[in-house]
């Protein structure tokens, strides 16, 4: 569940939730839902209306969007009743980072956000730094998976929560998964970033977090240390 807004205006367009397929609410019909609507709980939702998915760095990779309005109605499932995975990404590899980013003309978002896991490395202290929307927490890193390693930058109010995150877990290989991500490539360089989208999970209970931990122990592979600051 996210918050899409005009960064020029600083005003709310709308709630978007993401099911099985991408949902959105707009202000004035959100006030009805938000209070009820918490993220991981099932829903039988019914009267919505759908239309075909349009914009820029879409978070799932479906043709529908399921809009809410006031004769929307939901109703809460037993979750022992039914079965319905808690996460679902599309998973880049490192490796093919690249090849994307030479797709994305200058100044052309992609279609779809992208999704990507590694350990992280390097991890640098919170910093401020002046956007075109002001002055924004952020923080850097670099994303690995034992072959290939780019770097990381997340901006805003997320940029505070990824660092507690990463500094609350005890694991060694602290494997993060990034989703909706935005890919720039600098001078050659391939950079990380956030779209409005992006969440952010570490060590999660996931099948391709599982199998990239159990091959990066096999192969002995140890993570460079955080930055210190100084």
């Amino acid at each position: 569940m996210y918050l899409s807004c005009s960064h020029e205006h600083l005003l709310d367009h709308a709630h978007n939730l993401i099911l099985l397929d991408d949902t959105v609410s707009f202000p004035e019909i959100w006030k009805y839902f938000g209070p009820n609507i918490h993220e991981g709980t099932m829903y039988r939702i019914s009267n919505f209306v759908v239309k075909e998915a349009i914009g820029k760095l879409r978070p799932v990779s479906s043709q529908f969007l399921i809009i809410f309005s006031k004769v929307t109605l939901m109703q809460v499932l037993d979750n022992e009743s039914f079965f319905i995975p808690k996460h679902k990404f599309e998973i880049v590899n490192l490796r093919d980072l690249h090849l994307l980013a030479n797709d994305i003309h200058e100044g052309v978002l992609p279609e779809y956000a992208y999704d990507v896991i590694g350990v992280v490395e390097d991890l640098q202290d919170l910093e401020i730094a002046e956007t075109k929307s002001g002055y924004m927490q952020l923080l850097k890193f670099k994303i690995g998976d034992g072959r290939y390693s780019h770097k990381v930058a997340i901006w805003g109010e997320l940029a505070e929560f990824a660092r507690n995150m990463l500094e609350m877990e005890a694991e060694q290989l602290r494997i993060i998964l990034i989703s909706s991500i935005r890919i720039l490539k600098t001078n050659g360089h391939i950079v990380i970033s956030c779209s409005s989208s992006t969440k952010v999970y570490v060590n999660l209970e996931y099948d391709d977090v599982i199998k990239m931990r159990q091959r990066l122990l096999e192969e002995g592979y140890v993570a460079a240390g955080d930055h210190a600051a100084n």
